[in-house]
This record gives structure tokens, C-alpha cells and sequence, in this order.
């Protein structure tokens, strides 16, 4: 099962989606991320520490991906994550880049807010338990 997960910047959300859906599912799934504008890797950098002090993985080599130059056909679930506070642009880009069923988080972006990473991360792990991934942990 081949899954991508994105946002805007490939620097919280989709990354923190990514990397939880790997320790969740292990072998079960591949788990990819990217943004519609991805950042810098130093924009990261909360994201990437969040999962190191709350969940125990290193993730420091992360590199924000363009979703641009992905071939989304290649995934069997592609997830839009956007701000529960605002329109709809992830799952709207993705619409123009594939014609198929998008799968739609609607969560809080904790970018430059450090405080909100950890509630940001917990959510998506109640998101991964809503997944029906074939011999995954649901």
C-alpha cells in the first residue's frame, strides 16, 4: 500500500504524517510526503524535534519535497491536509493534478507556533487510526 500525505510547506503536517504512518503501519505501508510550496529544511526544524523528543525518531535528514514532481498515480491514497481554519487549497491543487479520490485531513497548521506541534501530531495519529490500510494496525 502506497500512501502520500500533503500540505502546503512538506514541513509539519505531511512530514509528521509520513513519518507516524511508518511507525503504524511498518511494513505494510510506504509512506511519502510533500507540500504545494514546500519550504526550507529549517522550517522543519520543529517538526523534526517534536518527533524526536515525543516519539523517539530521527528524522533530521528531511528535505521539503515538491509535490510538482511527484507521480501521484503511483500512490493508492493520496491525502490532502489543510487548516481547519481555512479554504480548502491543498485538497484543491490536488484535484488539478489527479483525477481521482482525494482523501481530505482537515488539521490545525502549527507552523512557528512550537507549542502546537505535539496536539498537531496526536491529531494525525487519530486520523492514521481512521485509515483502513489492509493488514495495517487500524
Amino acid at each position: 500500500m502506497r500512501v502520500i500525505f500533503v500540505d502546503v510547506g512538506n514541513t509539519c503536517r505531511s512530514l509528521m504524517a509520513e513519518v507516524l504512518a511508518r511507525e503504524r503501519f511498518r511494513d505494510f505501508v510506504y509512506a511519502s510526503s510533500a507540500g504545494t510550496q514546500p519550504g526550507t529544511r529549517a522550517d522543519a526544524q520543529n517538526a523534526i524535534e517534536t518527533l524526536r523528543l515525543e516519539f523517539g525518531i530521527d528524522v533530521s535528514g528531511h528535505l521539503p519535497r515538491d509535490v510538482h514532481d511527484i507521480d501521484l498515480r503511483d500512490f493508492d491514497y493520496v491525502i490532502a491536509i489543510d487548516d481547519d481554519r481555512g479554504p480548502k487549497k491543498v485538497a484543491q491543487e490536488l484535484r488539478k493534478l489527479i483525477p481521482r479520490e482525494i482523501i481530505e485531513w482537515r488539521i490545525r497548521d502549527p507552523f512557528g507556533r512550537g507549542d502546537e506541534y505535539k496536539p498537531c501530531a496526536l491529531k494525525i495519529i487519530r486520523e492514521l487510526g481512521c485509515l483502513k490500510i489492509p493488514g495495517g494496525r487500524n
